[in-house]
């Protein structure tokens, strides 16, 4: 027959026996969640180095292009500005010398006009004509040179800007 005192030892030492397991198994379980979470948390803490990285780099990209976008408005701006200036100073010098061509295109007409009535042949009159037309030409061409040069000084700057432009975009 079974005794029961050994029956009722046997559950003790089954319930130790499956205490003891219990504990086992929690502290493996346990250390294996622990190990899961520190492993999650070392890939978080990765992947959002990582992140913060790349969100610096965009950042930093971005605030490059727009220093650069920015410079390039400023240095077309100035190219503008210059041009715009070179244009004034030579409308100012184009109509000085307007001026000066008038005044004298009127002096002149009128000496040729006073000449004319003086002579006596047509030979003469032909030399005063030719003489006269000869000078007004002179001081036209004189005009249009102010002219161009007036036009090269406004392009000048303009043409700065744009042949530096794709070695700028080159470099970029």
């Amino acid at each position: 027959m079974v005794n029961l005192t050994t029956i009722s030892a046997a559950q003790a030492s089954l319930a130790e026996a499956a205490g003891t397991v219990s504990s086992q198994l929690s502290d493996t379980v346990g250390g294996f969640i622990k190990a899961g979470q520190d492993q999650a948390a070392h890939h978080l803490e990765q992947v959002l180095g990582q992140s913060r990285e790349r969100l610096d780099q965009t950042t930093q990209l971005a605030i490059k292009g727009f220093d650069d976008l920015a410079g390039v408005g400023r240095q077309n701006l100035d190219a503008v500005l210059a041009g715009n200036q070179a244009a004034i100073s030579g409308l100012v010098a184009f109509w000085r010398e307007l001026a000066t061509f008038n005044q004298a295109a009127l002096n002149r007409g009128l000496d040729a006009g006073i000449r004319l009535l003086e002579t006596r042949n047509p030979r003469d009159a032909i030399a005063i004509q030719a003489e006269y037309v000869k000078a007004n030409i002179d001081d036209f061409v004189k005009l249009s040179d102010v002219a161009a040069k007036t036009v090269e000084q406004v392009k000048e700057p303009l043409n700065q800007k744009v042949l530096l432009w794709p070695q700028k975009t080159r470099a970029a």
